[in-house]
């Protein structure tokens, strides 16, 4: 007789398509657990040998260091720090986090998700030629306060409250994720996989990357505090990507692939059984966005709100 977990995932329909991207055809597979292995976390202190900065190579007998922090405080307060960082990359990765704040900020206020200081954070819409922007706060009492700037970013009859965040670069997102994920590996794995340091310095990403970022948002909080999760395929398959970094924090489940070395015509993606974490549910939403491009670009998030007198 089959479990209730194993009646859910039979009731699936099958995987029969996927979607293209630069030659590639890319398929979901609900299994991650079974093919990949945790390598490293944000809650694990990485030791490594010798004193240079993992990123550029500098000897830190000759630049200054300070603890930086291995997971950006813009998730939270926490104890995460990379002591094999030297101040310049640093400072480089200060810009990449400006974008990553800007296009994370409606997650992290719907998802309650306090700043350093201990605060909900505020959003501000960019204006789009209005007098006035769209403020939203969670107010600590289970509630929202919101001015709108226009009608316009509130859709009465469907409920939905829409975000307009400010000028952010994609490529920047995707390398300041990046930067944690190497910051995750072992020396010996990071010694391996050097060549994906050098696309922290690249303008522009070649196929090797797959610039793409899944998001799930779920029902219930997933993490008291961010939580980072380095995994690794456990065995040599062509199609699948040797390294995913899984980003928690509020409400949001982010999934992002690391550069492919030797990228086939298909590539399967893998995600986590979302039953073990939040419960059975007919579907879960999955949001690809992308992150390829090297300009600023304005993205819009929606999100369903209840409203209360």
């Amino acid at each position: 007789m089959k479990t209730e977990i194993e009646r859910f995932y039979s009731s699936l329909p099958p995987i029969e398509s996927g979607y293209g991207y630069k030659g590639y055809t890319v398929f979901f597979r609900l299994n991650m657990e079974e093919l990949y292995v945790p390598i490293g976390d944000s809650d694990t202190i990485v030791e490594r040998d010798g004193g240079t900065c993992i990123y550029c190579g500098s000897n830190f007998k000759d630049t200054k260091t300070n603890h930086a922090h291995l997971i950006p405080e813009l998730f939270g307060k926490n104890k995460s720090h990379n002591k094999y960082e030297c101040n310049a990359c640093n400072e480089l990765a200060g810009q990449w986090e400006t974008s990553l704040g800007t296009f994370t900020m409606p997650l992290r206020v719907i998802g309650k998700v306090k700043n350093k200081k201990g605060k909900y954070p505020k959003f501000k819409s960019r204006l789009d030629g209005h007098k006035n922007p769209t403020i939203v706060q969670y107010n600590g009492r289970d509630a929202y306060d919101f001015k709108l700037g226009t009608m316009e970013d509130f859709d009465v009859e469907e409920g939905k409250l829409r975000f307009r965040v400010g000028g952010h670069n994609p490529c920047d997102v995707y390398k300041a994720f990046l930067k944690v994920a190497l910051s995750l590996m072992p020396d010996e794995i990071l010694n391996e996989e050097r060549w994906m340091v050098d696309y922290l310095d690249k303008k522009d990403f070649d196929h090797k990357v797959f610039p793409f970022l899944y998001l799930t948002f779920l029902d219930n909080k997933i993490a008291d505090h961010p939580y980072f999760r380095l995994l690794k395929v456990r065995t040599s398959l062509p199609n699948h990507p040797k390294y995913i970094l899984l980003v928690c924090f509020g409400k949001a489940l982010l999934e992002i692939v690391l550069p492919v070395e030797d990228p086939k015509n298909e590539i399967v993606i893998h995600f986590p059984r979302f039953m073990a974490i939040v419960g059975p549910k007919k579907t879960y939403e999955v949001e690809k966005i992308d992150l390829e491009n090297t300009t600023i670009e304005h993205r819009d998030w929606t999100f369903n709100v209840t409203m209360k007198n």
